[in-house]
């Protein structure tokens, strides 16, 4: 029975060539997407939980708002001073914790390339805030 399914298919798409090639590649550009979305969103939904408590970290980010109230510029930091600030003025926040990562540029000794090694460094309060372990010292 489903040899005469797949001899009926296949005699379909020999006879329509066109239409079958548009719904064959429609049927993939939907799945592709799809599957785009599907990893998208699988990736939104699992950022930072690799915490243990990860409903309770907050990041503190900056919009600079144009004459029009409209944001213009969204940066992902603030600047240092800003996290005792809001330690001190706001009683709920129980430990607050800076990172900085910096990368500069290498350049390897024979190699006219120039590479970028990346460092990023925390403040002393970090290990308790956070449940992953770090390497600490002088590199």
């Amino acid at each position: 029975m489903i040899q005469n399914y797949l001899k009926t298919a296949l005699r379909s798409i020999f006879r329509n060539k066109l239409t079958a090639f548009i719904n064959i590649a429609g049927l993939a550009l939907a799945m592709a997407s799809s599957l785009l979305i599907y990893l998208f969103v699988i990736d939104e939904v699992s950022y930072d939980q690799y915490h243990t408590q990860a409903n309770r970290v907050y990041r503190v980010t900056r919009n600079f708002i144009n004459t029009d109230g409209v944001p213009s510029l969204h940066l992902a930091s603030v600047a240092p001073p800003f996290g005792p600030l809001l330690k001190n003025d706001f009683g709920e926040i129980e430990v607050m914790a800076r990172t900085l990562q910096n990368s500069y540029p290498t350049r390897p000794t024979g190699t006219p390339s120039t590479c970028r090694r990346a460092i990023a460094s925390a403040g002393a309060r970090r290990p308790r805030c956070s449940a992953e372990d770090g390497v600490s010292g002088r590199p």
